[in-house]
């Protein structure tokens, strides 16, 4: 074999070999540039959904990150960051993220967190993600899919903390032809019996007042006993008495915060890219409570349910 040709394969193998080699390195060098620090408050089972479809969206689009976690309250949260040194802090829930846009200005911030109606939705320079809240428009579209005749919705409340969410709830609802009837409650005791409200349905708003476990007891039991379908806040409010609930797919909601954060690592500005709502829902019913106000489920909403208790 000619001499040449050897000097030939040793210089295609080193290529080969730099080649692959400087892949590997900058790939290993992308994902230690790429520290993304993901903060909550709370090891709660929906946001470790949302941190898995935040990594699954982020991996989609080819980029290595390294993710440390943290739950706020193990420590000072704020000497933690600083030692990880991230490139962008993924916060879950609106406590965590409340706590972060305080203390931190020079870190881009993708967040999976809930904004009502009227809440002033959190975006700016270096902030932008995910409000997994579903609108009050959208509980009670579902709802009237299977009570058609629903026209007023109550709806129990602090006006001292949520005038302005329910106020926006009603605007909202009176555009789509159903009255929001307000109950406004500032303790338990304030809250009006069911027998007194000439409603269709009843919206269980997560308000402090109501939302304590014997209160809620108290009204799910009323209810049925009065024949007034209520929407719960979670599938849980469901397994007890609810009639139904309508939440979001919260892993889908964290994909749609990884999709915005893949954007900012790849050079976007966090202001250019919109705050996303809900775009995949789960809805949860209860066939026993429906058959106790003697309502009939279509049967294209059973197998649309996510889950359906009292069968």
């Amino acid at each position: 074999m000619p001499h040449y040709l050897h000097i030939t394969k040793k210089v295609v193998y080193i290529i080969l070999f730099s080649v692959v080699f400087f892949a590997c390195g900058n790939k290993c060098l992308a994902a230690d540039r790429n520290i993304v620090a993901i903060i909550k408050n709370k090891d709660l089972s929906y946001y470790n959904e949302m941190i898995d479809g935040f990594k699954a969206a982020v991996a989609a689009r080819k980029i290595a990150i390294t993710c440390n976690e943290f739950v706020m309250g193990d420590g000072d949260i704020n000497e933690k960051i600083k030692a990880a040194a991230p490139r962008m802090i993924y916060a879950l829930g609106s406590t965590t993220l409340k706590k972060i846009e305080q203390t931190v200005n020079n870190v881009a911030v993708v967040y999976s967190a809930a904004f009502a109606e009227g809440d002033d939705v959190l975006h700016g320079d270096n902030v932008t993600g995910a409000n997994f809240y579903v609108s009050v428009t959208d509980q009670c579209e579902k709802l009237k899919q299977i009570i058609p005749g629903i026209k007023t919705v109550g709806v129990i409340y602090n006006p001292d903390a949520n005038e302005k969410t329910i106020a926006m709830a009603g605007r909202k609802l009176s555009a789509s032809g159903i009255t929001l009837a307000l109950f406004p409650a500032r303790t338990p005791a304030d809250i009006p019996h069911l027998e007194n409200m000439s409603v269709d349905a009843l919206w269980l708003f997560p308000d402090p007042v109501v939302a304590q476990q014997t209160i809620v007891t108290r009204i799910l039991y009323t209810a049925l006993i009065k024949k007034i379908p209520v929407i719960g806040i979670s599938p849980s409010y469901v397994k007890a008495g609810a009639f139904m609930a309508l939440t979001c797919d919260y892993r889908d909601v964290g994909k749609q915060a990884g999709e915005a954060a893949a954007r900012i690592l790849q050079g976007e500005k966090a202001s250019e890219i919109a705050v996303t709502t809900p775009r995949q829902f789960k809805l949860y019913l209860n066939r026993s409570v429906a058959d106790k106000l003697q309502v009939s489920i279509p049967h294209y909403l059973i197998s649309e349910a996510s889950e359906v208790y009292g069968e």
